[in-house]
């Protein structure tokens, strides 16, 4: 990670296309030469590698005719509201004393703001000790405001009390070929007493026990449904089935509490309730599934119910689409206000929903 979170993320995500339209001409491809028509496969091929090097009007596909999910902005805690300023941070939560929290990736701590947005503390440095990150990605905090981090270059989860004092840490055993851990995200099904963890680098999940027992690995790389490439973020539904972006394949995967396949919300594409690199998830109270694009052309946080049916894009009061500056990580209160983490910008925005 020496070259920053943002690099290591981009570059990912910049696989996903590159890797889709790969695909996407050799079939082609294959089709056209299986009657003998190289010229039309040579023509395909090159066709699909323009579409994918020139991107800048998709954005504006995408947004044509939908409907907007309005929000209204509130305010931003910007970079500079902490002392070293804010670098790339990753994710955001609020605690039960709606204090926020920010994960600031590449400094390697979490910083706590009030409801307001004003500077109240921090906590953690750079390191591998107790209390020390390296590349921290995910968060989330408990009914109780302890505070759980996916410590993903030091293969571990780390849990603190609410005042940032370390309780424990886990590490999670490399997969079966021995690749070490890279936990990106985290959640707790309160009612199951389990949690959900993403293993990125392994295309899996593990679900614990409470007590951090390792009760059940799902998933694997492939193409197919329950399959991965690069699992990047969850949340989860009352019910506890878990909701997962599935970066490289294009969608948002949907389990059962158990692990059991349900369904896959969306596909690759630019047009609407279709994703280009889906990274960021969250739900609302409501139980619709907020994903943000984390293609910078794109930027835009879409909205689906939990059957997977698009409902419409986040914009302002005039109805104008939102476009952010990659959405890392995104986040909704018991107060219906959405969070949302701009990588690019190492700003936290935060917004009113309307509806």
């Amino acid at each position: 990670m020496s070259a920053g979170l943002g690099k290591r993320m981009i570059e990912r995500w910049g696989e996903a296309g590159r890797s889709r339209v790969a695909v996407a001409a050799i079939r082609m491809g294959r089709a056209a030469s299986a009657s003998g028509r190289k010229s039309l496969w040579l023509l395909l091929c090159l066709a699909a590698v323009i579409f994918f090097l020139l991107p800048s009007g998709w954005g504006s596909r995408l947004a044509c005719a939908i409907e907007i999910i309005e929000a209204k902005h509130l305010f931003d805690i910007q970079k500079n509201a902490v002392s070293p300023p804010l670098d790339q941070p990753s994710a955001v939560a609020v605690d039960p004393q709606n204090r926020i929290w920010v994960l600031d990736g590449v400094n390697g701590r979490l910083v706590g703001f009030s409801y307001q947005g004003k500077y109240l503390t921090q906590f953690g440095r750079k390191g591998s000790g107790p209390g020390e990150f390296k590349s921290p990605l995910g968060m989330m905090i408990d009914s109780e405001g302890r505070i759980y981090v996916a410590d993903s270059k030091n293969h571990r989860l780390q849990v603190f009390d609410a005042e940032g004092a370390p309780l424990s840490q886990v590490y999670i055993s490399p997969d079966k070929y021995g690749s070490l851990a890279d936990p990106t995200d985290i959640a707790l099904d309160e009612g199951r007493r389990q949690f959900v963890v993403v293993d990125n680098d392994n295309h899996r999940l593990l679900i614990y026990s409470q007590k951090f027992e390792l009760m059940k690995e799902l998933g694997g790389v492939g193409y197919e449904s329950g399959k991965f490439r690069y699992p990047y973020a969850l949340c989860l539904d009352k019910s506890g089935n878990i909701y997962v972006t599935d970066v490289i394949n294009t969608r948002v995967e949907v389990l059962s509490p158990k692990g059991d396949y349900i369904r896959s919300i969306g596909e690759w594409g630019i047009e609407k309730g279709q994703f280009f690199r889906p990274q960021s998830i969250c739900m609302d109270g409501k139980g619709r599934v907020f994903v943000g694009e984390n293609y910078v052309k794109i930027g835009l946080i879409q909205v689906f119910d939990q059957q997977g049916n698009f409902l419409g894009v986040i914009g302002d009061p005039s109805k104008k689409e939102i476009r952010f500056q990659v959405p890392a990580d995104i986040f909704v209160d018991q107060q219906n206000r959405l969070y949302v983490v701009q990588m690019y910008t190492s700003t936290i925005s935060v917004y009113s929903l309307n509806q």
